[in-house]
């Protein structure tokens, strides 16, 4: 499960900050040989991999990972350049400065990237006009400024600058003299700013918390009458509302979290009365899903939705802070999942809770394991321990790098590497036929193009005897299966994908496969009766062995001995195993035969037959043509 040692030793590489990049994974990390730089990994230790800005041994302290598309833009650091925006296609050749914003070795800090579809909107100072919203699609003609909102070299976005895309726009949190700092706009193909929200009249009203559901964005926003409440808008100018002042006075609510789960937001707030607990918004209004703790305050932290679900911590004053999971109706159903630590609380210090498909993973103890990895599926019986990575009561507390698929990158300290990548697959690949050569085919060796959806697809593997057999690689990532040669005869072909990890489908695909290389046999015998003085009927047989029927094809009758040439031919369809008489035109020579013969004349066949595979044969045999 551990995916690389990084950093050799107990040192810890402390992986941080992953993102998918095709099938694999762009993350930073830091050892000795390679400083503190971007890494990628595709889940296998030799294919974990430094992707070195500053050469030997320097650091360039990358971070911002954002992917656009089949690159990921990051901010890192050079002595030439400073701190500036770059780009990587996951190799070291194709990792490059985008653009050097700041001329020279200042920087421009480029943060907050935000992908908005082909390209990230972030902010950065060119030296010029102050730290003001920026977009780049990873090229260095297609990166500029988006506004200089505050105009000269004043800040128009600050460090609180935390955009958020809804629909064709992106909203963030920008300072300008006048209206101070508020929530503006700006298209998503770039070009021009707008205030949305001037929630402070006098002074600014410091938006924070943007989280988009639906067509209405909810934020937070400080306003003198109310204090630190939920706001929201539908994007339009000047269209902005008061979502509740939760405690109904001019004091903060202590609204610590915005979870978005379809058209509803979900929030942790303080009421006048009741403390602080689970509360839903909507455009409609707010409405309190639970009051867990009727005593004080449950407090909810790590709101994740999560499908039609709402996954939490929260402490009901009884259990200490454990995992919780609700429907998100008012009054309906939000439970404790499981009282994980009998004696305590569960709930790491540091406690992101990750969805990996229907699943949650999260840090947490049991009161005698330490803090390390665990799993739910929102069941008690489903909610159990991955592994103790560090035995015994030590932790190796477990972070989240990157989900990709069905994979799920981690930091862990197993007590004798340090924090290092590690990962664990939640799912099983899939294989998919795309084409393939029929229930039959003459090729002793069929070709197959499969597909899986996995990310980190490593291989497939065949088993010409079926699922029961034994599986051999046959094809890699490009889908290409060529089986080794195989006997004549009906089988069942099972092929799987294979991950990085060995995890197989295990639900193999099966495709049931005649292979027939050998040509028909048809056989004339018998006696052959005349059928009206111009034709006669030849008695054939297809052989039982023959596995692609019908038998089709020509035969001719000539002399078993005596005068040459040909007495009649006709053709024929015949089953495999079956024996049929075929109607043969006599020719002049063959009804001359036959009108002046008083006894018996032996013949003998002459032909060619091919099966439905376009298999070729011969018709052999001798009769006897009767007067």
């Amino acid at each position: 499960m551990e995916v690389a040692d990084i950093r050799s030793g107990g040192g810890g590489s402390n992986p941080v900050g992953g993102v998918p990049l095709g099938s694999r994974v762009v993350f930073r990390a830091s050892n000795t040989e390679a400083g503190q730089e971007p890494w990628v990994t595709d889940g296998t230790a030799a294919g974990t991999l430094p992707l070195e800005i500053v050469p030997g041994g320097g650091s360039s302290n990358p971070g911002g990972f954002t992917g656009i598309g089949d690159e990921v833009l990051f901010n890192a650091f050079t002595a030439a350049t400073g701190d500036e925006l770059w780009r990587t296609d996951g190799t070291q050749a194709g990792t490059s400065l985008v653009q050097d914003i700041y001329p020279g070795a200042t920087g421009s800090t480029p943060r907050a990237l935000l992908d908005v579809g082909g390209a990230a909107v972030f902010r950065a100072d060119d030296g010029t006009t102050g730290s003001e919203p920026w977009r780049s699609d990873g090229t260095a003609a297609g990166t500029g400024r988006i506004a200089d909102i505050n105009p000269g070299a004043g800040n128009g976005a600050g460090s609180f600058f935390f955009p958020a895309r809804m629909g064709e726009y992106v909203y963030y949190r920008a300072n300008e003299p006048v209206a101070g700092s508020e929530l503006w706009r700006s298209p998503v193909a770039g070009g021009g700013a707008e205030l949305v929200a001037n929630v402070a009249l006098a002074g600014s009203s410091d938006p924070l918390q943007l989280v988009p559901a639906g067509s209405t964005l909810f934020f937070t926003a400080t306003e003198p009458t109310v204090g630190r409440e939920l706001w929201r808008t539908e994007g339009t100018p000047g269209n902005f509302n008061l979502s509740q002042n939760f405690d109904g006075a001019a004091t903060d609510s202590t609204i610590n979290e915005i979870e978005a789960l379809g058209s509803h937001v979900y929030v942790s707030a303080a009421a006048a009365l009741g403390g602080v607990e689970l509360w839903r918004a909507d455009p409609s209004g707010v409405e309190l899903v639970a009051d867990m703790n009727g005593l004080g305050s449950s407090s909810p932290q790590n709101l994740t939705a999560v499908g039609q679900a709402l996954y939490f911590t929260a402490n009901d004053g009884f259990n200490g802070r454990e995992l919780w999971r609700s429907d998100g109706e008012p009054g309906g159903a939000t439970n404790l999942v499981r009282d994980i630590n009998p004696t305590g609380s569960s709930a790491c210090a540091i406690n992101p809770i990750t969805a990996v498909g229907d699943e949650i993973f999260f840090c947490a103890t049991d009161g005698s394991t330490g803090n390390e990895l665990w799993r739910s599926d929102g069941t008690t019986a489903g909610t159990v321990r991955v592994a103790d990575i560090n035995p015994g009561a030590a932790s190796s507390s477990p972070q989240p790098v990157a989900v990709h698929g069905d994979t799920f990158y981690f930091s862990a300290d197993d007590g004798s590497h340090g924090s290092e990548l590690w990962a664990i697959d939640t799912g099983a690949p899939e294989t998919t036929l795309v084409s393939g050569p029929g229930s039959r085919t003459s090729d002793p060796s069929p070709s197959f193009e499969l597909s899986s959806g996995a990310v980190d697809l490593a291989r497939f593997e065949c088993s010409p005897t079926g699922p029961g057999g034994t599986f051999a690689p046959c094809g890699g990532l490009n889908g290409s299966v060529e089986l080794p040669p195989l006997p004549d005869g009906a089988r069942d072909i099972a092929m799987r994908a294979v991950d990085v990890r060995d995890n197989a489908d295990a639900s193999p695909l099966v495709v049931p496969l005649t292979i027939d290389t050998r040509g028909p046999r048809v056989v004339l015998k018998g006696k052959l009766r005349s059928s009206g003085g111009r034709a006669v009927k030849a008695k054939l047989a297809c052989k039982r062995s023959e596995l692609s029927g019908p038998c089709r094809g020509k035969v001719a009758l000539v002399a078993a001995g005596g005068p040459k040439g040909k007495l009649g031919s006709g053709r024929f369809s015949l089953k495999p195993g079956k024996t049929k008489r075929a109607k043969v035109k006599l020719t002049r020579r063959g009804r001359a035969l036959l009108g002046s013969a008083d006894t018996t004349v032996k013949v003998r066949a002459k032909g060619r037959a091919r099966d439905s595979l376009g298999n070729g044969g011969k018709v052999k045999g001798r009769a006897k043509l009767v007067p």
